[in-house]
């Protein structure tokens, strides 16, 4: 007997990745698109308190949760990196996040026609 229309759905792996290469920090890393309780945490995460995006905490709270070693397929970052990842290049942080947002579709569609 054939599985159950709930087990397809439930066991089929539905979560792409990307492979981002970084030239400034010499290194690879893979972008993970979210789960469904992983988005809905980061959503709450970055909202500003009045239903808006908080710009401060969006960049670095979207590589802190998706961002991922290549290898072991383990988040890189944690929260408590979030400091120091400001701290970071900001036109790379942007080019991170634009792969971040490409990935888990939060791009509109200018933004993704621009890249």
């Amino acid at each position: 007997m054939g599985e159950s229309l709930r087990d397809m759905i439930i066991n089929v792996p539905d979560l792409d990745s990307e492979l981002f290469h970084s030239d400034k920090w010499g290194v690879d890393i893979l972008v993970c698109e979210m789960d469904c309780g992983h988005r809905s945490e980061f959503w709450l995460s970055v909202d500003a308190g009045n239903g808006e995006i908080d710009p401060k905490k969006f960049v670095p709270l979207l590589v802190i949760a998706t961002c991922c070693n290549p290898e072991t397929k383990k988040p890189i970052f944690k929260a408590s990196d979030f400091d120091a990842l400001n701290g970071k290049n900001g036109e790379e942080m942007q080019r991170l996040a634009m792969a971040a947002k490409r990935i888990n579709g939060f791009l509109e569609d200018k933004e993704a026609k621009n890249g």
